[in-house]
């Protein structure tokens, strides 16, 4: 026995297996434009409406920069080791982490040396993956916050 589907136009489906085209990729109702229901706000409400709009849209002449500044303080503030997805948001650019790549301490000497410079390896390799993670992160966050 097979269950009824109904297909009236406009009916809301409630197959919990099926998302709605209105989710986010994070899985948080959007709040695109609606013809009639006002301006678009974007999917994470604690950046305040700063979204970025096409030209037609944009409501002011520094929107661009307003919103470029809270994600980038969005990303510091809510994602562990944030700055460097502020310095790519600010800047428009990679961090270059071949100008970071940890070297042997000039103080310490001999096992202490040894010591210091496998901690701090291992920090960066950490740093690194977690660059890797945070960017992915940050391109859902910018897409959540276009019209």
């Amino acid at each position: 026995m097979t269950a009824q589907v109904d297909s009236k136009p406009g009916a809301q489906h409630t197959d919990p297996s099926k998302k709605p085209w209105n989710k986010s990729r994070t899985g948080v109702p959007t709040t695109k434009h609606q013809s009639g229901k006002g301006a678009f706000k974007g999917a994470i409400a604690a950046l305040n409406g700063n979204v970025f709009e096409v030209h037609n849209e944009a409501s002011k002449a520094n929107q661009y920069q307003k919103t470029k500044q809270a994600i980038a303080a969005y990303a510091n503030r809510t994602m562990k080791n944030g700055q460097d997805m502020r310095y790519i948001i600010e800047n428009l650019k990679e961090v270059d982490f071949d100008s970071l790549v940890p070297v042997e301490s000039t103080t310490a000497t001999g096992k202490v040396a040894e010591l210091m410079l496998q901690q701090e390896v291992t920090i960066f390799m950490k740093r690194k993956d977690q660059y890797d993670t945070n960017k992915n992160s940050l391109y859902t966050i910018i897409w959540d916050q276009c019209s």
